[in-house]
């Protein structure tokens, strides 16, 4: 038997059976064992009935002193009742519609209980125990529960797994007894049984400890085997004098100069290009930091060197702000640039003629939203291929990108800043680059945490604020009129009302259509909406330099590292900007996390702390990455784990066993390997 094999060849499931665990996705025997508890009945500890505690699960050993006697109360109802006692003491014990208990259970005879304990001042009762006779298997162990479904029971799970140990299943352990050795990890097939059926904490936890283990080494494995599958013979890119100095024409004509942190980003990737290496890298910084000119003047080499280049951006509205951008910039210069936005057609006649226009290299840069995926979006020369706000694509949507030309370089930029060990899971087959300053002359943004005893106050600050010409966003958890929190529509409707009635205002949320969408954030970009209130549609917008306040309600909803990113949409201009956190929690906790943003403006140190206090939830996107989510490991709790394994990484690529291991490691993971190359 091995982990390969169908659950139908389980002792003791039949095809009823097998058809109740394939609602579960339980197919093969590897999904059985790897379908862990969501927790567990500590029955290590026997104790007496004077030690037991009130509304909590215990076990004793006990006597029946009395006989069963059972009282009929309804029809269907009927009571059987009993005394039980140790040493120490009593206590009756209940049953409810059990008239057979009388046939297993005898006065005078010792039997361990299991069940809730309730305590009352005359009396103690346990409330329809389990009960086991003094040699019982399950006894002194720990008890997994699991996710059920109708017609499954704990016991039918546990009894399944058990039926697969007691034949010997054949699980391979990857790897080395030295690796198993030097980083003090439990066997596979010991932990696989371990965490179903635990004696003690011990064993408990070091099973544990090997499974998060492997869920991490899967993913690195996976990532760092598709990482070496990056060409090694790659569209040839040249950086020689003549085109480092169109570089330098273009930088001249930028009306800034270029941060420390942006030029090490280019020095990292024209480095990939002299060692003549598939660019295939990751640039994270935080909002507003600077990089999309990194990505313009990559865009600028790519021409420079007889590709296209595409950019991917998550909304039209971005895509039309960066097509308006670079089409300027680079008609200042003469490289033949021929820049194209896909976005929406008015007609399938036009759509039609713009994609030919981009299969025969009439356009030579295409600025894009996801619509440039389709299937009959071809490319000539595709040579570069850079992804925007990549958090809110996957995976898939990269490689379906990268597949439309013969291995191209690829850029992928994130403004979500996110821890290096986290990095490691998500972005694991790319090269990281980081740009962690802010262009001179930003101003910080003020933030603050106030209560709703302050709104009439903020509201005379935003007025203030529009009647020197500049825009405000008033961003609500909820779309809807909610009892809990303050609802983007019902804000809308007091504001436009109250007191912003003598000004023009706009409210946008997820449920309006994308036309509808473009036209508000449009009106908002143009000044024509003095204050937007909105949802977290806006947490990927546009650039609008001219707004300088950002109020959140109920800012206790959100995460740390979403805060960070919501107040990103303002201070990117000259004028201070001011970010308001608008809470009325009392939790010291909602407190520490409002602090942390008050104090830092520093979005990997917040996203750390973010991790720290709330966990990773998705906000960083496993679903979104096309990553398959974890069943034991978690970012927040296990980095030290995730460490580990990075380094047990390193070692295996790097010795004499790579091969045999990493092979070893892929065939094991195969599954989960297919899973993340095709979401």
């Amino acid at each position: 038997m091995n982990l390969r094999d169908p659950i139908i060849d389980i002792k003791g499931i039949g095809n009823a059976k097998e058809k109740l665990f394939r609602t579960l996705g339980i197919y093969k025997i590897g999904d059985l064992i790897e379908y862990y508890p969501i927790s567990y009945e500590d029955r290590t500890k026997l104790i007496s009935i004077e030690e037991a505690m009130d509304n909590h699960k215990s076990l004793i050993k006990a006597t029946i002193t009395s006989n069963l006697v059972t009282r009929k109360i309804r029809s269907n109802l009927s009571i059987t009742k009993a005394r039980a006692g140790d040493h120490l003491g009593s206590f009756e014990v209940v049953w409810y519609n059990s008239p057979y208990i009388g046939r297993t259970v005898f006065v005078g005879k010792t039997y361990y209980f299991y069940g809730k304990v309730k305590k009352s001042f005359h009396n103690i009762q346990m409330e329809m125990p389990e009960i086991f006779e003094l040699h019982a298997e399950d006894l002194f162990s720990f008890i997994p529960k699991y996710s059920l479904t109708k017609g499954l029971t704990h016991k039918d799970i546990r009894k399944a797994i058990k039926n697969v140990f007691n034949k010997s299943i054949t699980v391979e352990d990857y790897l080395s007894q030295e690796l198993i050795n030097k980083y003090k990890l439990m066997g596979l097939k010991e932990a696989y049984e371990k965490i179903h059926y635990a004696k003690n904490r011990e064993d408990l936890s070091r099973a544990r400890h090997r499974l998060i283990f492997n869920e991490f080494l899967e993913i690195q494995i996976a990532f760092r085997s598709m990482k070496e599958e990056t060409k090694k013979d790659p569209l040839p890119f040249f950086l020689d004098d003549n085109r480092i100095n169109q570089v330098q024409e273009l930088l001249n004509i930028l009306p800034f100069q270029l941060t420390l942190s942006q030029k090490e980003v280019l020095e990292e990737l024209y480095k990939d290009i002299r060692m003549n290496k598939q660019i295939n890298r990751l640039i994270q910084g935080d909002v507003g930091s600077g990089k999309t000119i990194v990505a313009v003047i990559m865009l600028f080499i790519c021409l420079l060197n007889g590709y296209q280049g595409v950019m991917m951006v998550p909304t039209a509205i971005l895509a039309e702000q960066h097509y308006e951008y670079i089409s300027d910039l680079f008609s200042k210069l003469n490289i033949g640039a021929r820049v194209g936005l896909m976005t929406k057609f008015k007609t399938t006649k036009q759509r039609l003629e713009y994609l030919h226009k981009i299969a025969t290299g009439e356009y030579n840069l295409i600025v894009a939203t996801h619509g440039v995926l389709q299937e009959d979006v071809e490319f000539s020369n595709l040579g570069l291929v850079i992804t925007d706000e990549q958090h809110r694509f996957g995976v898939r949507q990269r490689k379906q990108l990268s597949n439309k030309g013969k291995d191209p370089h690829i850029i992928v930029m994130s403004a979500t800043p996110i821890p290096r060990t986290t990095s490691l899971v998500l972005y694991g087959d790319l090269e990281v680059s980081t740009i962690n300053t802010l262009p001179a002359g930003r101003k910080p943004i003020k933030t603050y945490s106030v209560n709703t005893g302050y709104r009439s106050r903020i509201y005379k600050m935003i007025l203030n604020e529009i009647s020197e010409g500049r825009q405000a966003y008033i961003l609500c958890p909820s779309i809807e009129i909610n009892d809990q929190m303050n609802s983007a529509e019902e804000v809308y409707e007091k504001c436009r009302n109250g007191a912003f009635r003598d000004i023009p205002i706009g409210l946008l949320h997820g449920k309006m259509s994308g036309e509808e969408k473009e036209e508000v954030m449009r009106a908002f970009y143009e000044n024509k909406i003095k204050v937007l209130i909105c949802t977290t549609v806006v947490e990927v917008g546009i650039n609008v330099p001219n707004a300088t306040i950002m109020l959140i309600e109920n800012a206790e909803r959100f995460g740390l590292a979403q805060l960070h990113q919501l107040r990103g949409r303002v201070g990117r201009g000259e004028h201070q900007s001011h970010c308001i956190l608008l809470t009325d929690s009392k939790s010291h906790k909602t407190k520490q996390r409002m602090d942390v943003l008050i104090q830092s403006t520093d979005g990997f140190y917040i996203s750390e702390r973010d991790l720290e206090l709330r966990g990773p939830g998705d906000y960083f996107g496993f679903r979104q990455h096309g990553l398959p989510s974890f069943k034991l490991a978690d970012l927040s709790k296990h980095q030290s784990i995730l460490l580990e394994v990075n380094e047990m990484v390193e070692y295996i690529l790097h010795s004499t066993e790579q091969e045999y291991i990493k092979k070893k490691v892929l065939i094991a993971f195969q599954d989960k390997l297919d899973q993340i190359s095709m979401n």
